[in-house]
């Protein structure tokens, strides 16, 4: 009897950690508002920190990619200003995913074929959350 309250308060408390994350994540991403959801959808920092800290690439590497992620940057901020609601979001995304493009090319002419090989994990799992927030609003 008490293995079977001990199994049912465990599974309790796991429903309500999954429920409450849900819900933390929904809230999270109306506090990040749309311009919040451009940023995901071109998630350059991301890439950048894997390329740092994942990818391991050395200062001058990082060095001679910056003006293309500078490049990405700005174009994602132009976008992110046009912004101003959830509705342009779908407008948005083919340009964000034109910027993305370029800087992985970029990114792929700049490093080795291992380097890049370091990547391919985080940016499919970017492209399956990604995917996800498109289909969560209609885009």
């Amino acid at each position: 009897m008490r293995k079977r309250v001990t199994v049912f308060v465990g599974a309790t408390v796991l429903v309500a950690a999954l429920v409450l994350s849900v819900f933390g994540a929904q809230a999270q991403m109306r506090r990040g508002g749309a311009r919040g959801m451009v940023r995901m959808a071109c998630n350059i920092e991301g890439l950048w920190a894997e390329l740092a800290f994942g990818a391991k690439l050395d200062d001058a590497k990082l060095a001679k990619l910056r003006p293309a992620f500078q490049k990405a940057w700005d174009e994602r901020a132009k976008i992110g200003q046009d912004v101003t609601s959830r509705e342009d979001i779908p407008e948005a995304f083919p340009k964000l995913d034109k910027i993305g493009t370029a800087l992985l090319d970029n990114v792929k002419k700049g490093t080795t074929e291992e380097e890049f090989g370091k990547l391919s994990s985080w940016i499919q799992n970017q492209n399956e959350m990604l995917d996800r927030i498109r289909e969560a609003i209609g885009a």
